[in-house]
């Protein structure tokens, strides 16, 4: 399941870093108009970054800085993650830009 962290699914660790993974997969799939994440990786739609990890494609609809905001979310190390309030601050500027 794409939308648990790595280390969720390999050792069950729950962390701030592995809820910024979760929370990166869940605003894609809004992005995505509901596509699973997981039927997108089962389908090999990722696009390789060239160090052997896999990110999910962008949405046609998602602005590309959000992209690499949510790509930087994926990062395999959790530590290199972004700390949940970066997503916060970002969508919340995203929204004022729609109202």
């Amino acid at each position: 399941m794409l939308s648990l962290a790595p280390e969720t699914r390999t050792s069950k660790e729950h962390t701030f870093e592995s809820d910024v993974f979760s929370v990166a997969a869940f605003i894609w799939e809004v992005y995505a108009l509901g596509l699973n994440s997981s039927d997108c990786v089962y389908t090999a739609v990722s696009e390789s970054s060239g160090n052997g990890q896999e990110y999910l494609p962008r949405p046609d609809i998602c602005p590309r800085d959000t992209y690499l905001l949510l790509r930087s979310c994926w990062t395999l190390c959790k530590t290199e993650r972004p700390p949940i309030e970066t997503l916060e601050q970002h969508l919340d500027q995203a929204l004022k830009m729609i109202e």
